[in-house]
């Protein structure tokens, strides 16, 4: 009765989006990437015992289906076989963390989740999909706590890093983290016991690059007092524009700038703005012209945009190959500073 269906898995705070088909079964599974706030609405049943048990089957039947992990031993990536044989994240180019990590600029291939996504859900699944690792840059983020809803209050304690990175390690099933990201310096710890932590996790071994998240241009250079800051993650879009200086700052170092929440275009979005007529003129959607922006901005960008459908996986790729004109980007970047600028005044006021 499953057979050939589409299984979502909602909710799930993964960084990439994976369409896949398990070895051994007819079923094909979508990992669906909403908000985490809604994840935690509902009951979530993600496991009993050795198996993995979603929420609801597609939108025809909401009974629970579970699959054995020796469906997820051996996992092929496919492209949907409609539109997908003509789109690649290789488009958007690639850039190279840490002097020998090279990745799509685009985020495809490579994989970015946190400890505290689920938490520990992330990681997991990860492993039991993906593992072993081929063609794949793994990273993960650690230094936050999950209390709830809304509630991720940062935790930068040196022991308890060690203890992050060593667990992220066993759920990943790998002997050393390819990028290992504070996920947020902790106010409340000396941040420079955090960064020695870190600083002796990765002299260790256990740590092969480190990164930064939500910082700004003195914390990093704190930071590379303790090890080289190869990316900083950081919330940047079309018109979230408060860490334009630490992106030059990067462009300059030659650090990855891993933009979260990359798609969001506000009110740009709306029918008859100059966003919408460009999304138009290259028959593409708001966001597609937002990614496409973001990637034009500067060659360190290194997006990773979420999605919950193949239709939504399509049109981020498909910016990849979306080349906006030198005038066409000097809009969008006008009314996106505007815009911000306006946000800026109104929440001030």
């Amino acid at each position: 009765m499953y057979q050939n269906r589409i299984f979502v898995f909602p909710r799930m705070p993964l960084r990439i989006y994976t369409y896949i088909i398990a070895e051994d079964t007819n079923c094909k599974i979508e990992y669906n990437n909403n908000s985490d706030a809604k994840m935690h609405t509902m009951p979530c049943a993600w496991r009993s015992g050795n198996r993995l048990r979603p929420l609801y089957v597609g939108k025809l039947d909401k009974k629970p289906f579970s699959l054995s992990q020796r469906a997820f031993r051996k996992l092929a990536i496919v492209k949907k076989e409609s539109n997908m044989s003509n789109l690649t994240a290789k488009d958007s180019g690639q850039f190279t963390i840490g002097g020998d990590l090279t990745v799509n600029r685009l985020g495809y291939g490579f994989i970015d989740p946190a400890d505290s996504y689920g938490p520990e859900i992330s990681e997991n699944l990860i492993h039991e999909a993906l593992y072993p690792y081929s063609g794949l840059v793994i990273a993960t983020k650690g230094g936050l706590t999950r209390h709830g809803p809304n509630s991720w209050p940062p935790l930068g304690r040196p022991e308890y890093l060690r203890q992050c990175v060593l667990m992220s390690l066993r759920r990943l099933g790998v002997g050393r983290i390819d990028l290992w990201q504070l996920h947020r310096i902790d106010p409340k710890v000396p941040q420079n016991e955090q960064f020695e932590a870190i600083k002796q996790m990765r002299q260790e071994g256990l740590i092969r690059h480190v990164g930064l998240s939500e910082v700004n241009i003195t914390e990093i250079e704190a930071a590379q007092k303790f090890f080289p800051v190869v990316t900083v993650q950081n919330l940047y879009n079309l018109v979230t524009r408060q860490s334009e200086d630490v992106l030059d700052y990067c462009a300059r170092a030659s650090i990855g700038f891993i933009p979260w929440f990359p798609l969001a275009a506000g009110s740009l979005a709306r029918p008859g703005s100059v966003l919408d007529i460009i999304a138009k003129q290259h028959n593409a959607t708001p966001g597609g012209i937002a990614l496409a922006w973001i990637l034009k901005r500067s060659p360190v960008i290194l997006p990773i945009p979420g999605t919950s459908s193949v239709k939504h996986l399509e049109e981020n790729i498909a910016a990849a190959s979306i080349t906006l004109s030198d005038g066409e980007f000097r809009s969008l970047d006008e009314q996106g500073r505007k815009l911000y600028e306006q946000q800026n005044a109104q929440a001030v006021g």
